[in-house]
C-alpha cells in the first residue's frame, strides 16, 4: 500500500494491510468481479471504479492490474494501480454541458477546421440555411454565399489567421436558393 492509496482512502497503511481492498470500493462485487479477471486475463485494463474515502466522499478510478509472477512463473500476487480520473469527469461533464449548450442554442454555429472546412453545425444552423449536416461538413462554409460575396470570406480568413474576431452582415443562400440577411461573428 502506498501513500497515495492512504490518501484516496482516507485509511493509514496499517489500517489497509491485510484486509480485503474490495471493500474500500463503493461496489465491492464489481471490485471483486474487477480482481477476478485479472487471474483469468492475466491482466485488467482500464476497469472502471470508484474509491470510497473514509469521509464518506467518492473517487472515480481507473483500475489496472496485472499478474505478479516469481521467477518459474508462478503467481504469487497481483500487482494494482487506480489512476484517479476525478479532474477527467470533471472536464468530461463539462464539455458535455457546452455541447448541449451549443447543440440546443437558437443561434446557428458552424466550426472549421484550420482549412476553413466545416467539421460541425448544430441544428439551428440547419435550420437557418436549409442545409444539413451532410451538404456542408468537409465543404467551406463560403458555398453558402453569392459569388459575389466571396471576398466576405477571404477577410474572415485573414481575420482568423490573424488571432482576430470578425463581425458583419452577409447574404446567406439557403439551400432551396432563397436569399436572406444573416449577422455573423467568428
Amino acid at each position: 500500500v502506498n501513500h497515495a492509496t492512504e490518501i484516496v482512502t482516507g485509511r493509514s497503511r496499517e489500517e489497509l494491510i491485510g484486509t480485503d481492498f474490495s471493500d474500500y470500493f463503493t461496489d465491492p462485487e464489481r471490485a471483486r468481479h474487477g480482481y477476478q479477471l485479472v487471474f483469468s486475463q492475466s491482466s485488467v485494463r482500464n476497469y472502471e471504479l470508484e474509491i470510497q474515502h473514509n469521509d464518506g466522499h467518492v473517487t472515480p478510478v481507473l483500475y489496472n492490474a496485472t499478474l505478479y509472477k516469481e521467477n518459474k512463473g508462478k503467481t504469487i500476487g497481483v500487482f494494482a494501480a487506480a489512476r484517479d480520473m476525478t479532474e477527467l469527469k470533471r472536464v468530461e461533464e463539462e464539455r458535455a454541458r457546452l455541447a448541449a449548450a451549443v447543440e440546443q442554442s437558437a443561434e446557428g454555429v458552424l466550426i472549421t477546421d484550420r482549412k476553413g472546412l466545416a467539421v460541425y453545425i448544430n441544428r439551428a444552423f440547419e435550420e437557418i440555411t436549409g442545409h444539413v449536416k451532410a451538404d456542408i461538413i468537409g465543404c467551406r462554409p463560403d458555398i453558402m454565399t453569392k459569388e459575389s460575396q466571396s471576398q466576405w470570406y477571404s477577410s474572415i480568413r485573414e481575420a482568423l489567421h490573424h488571432g482576430n474576431a470578425w463581425a458583419g452582415r452577409i447574404e446567406l443562400k439557403k439551400k432551396d436558393g432563397i436569399v436572406r440577411e444573416v449577422d455573423l461573428i467568428v
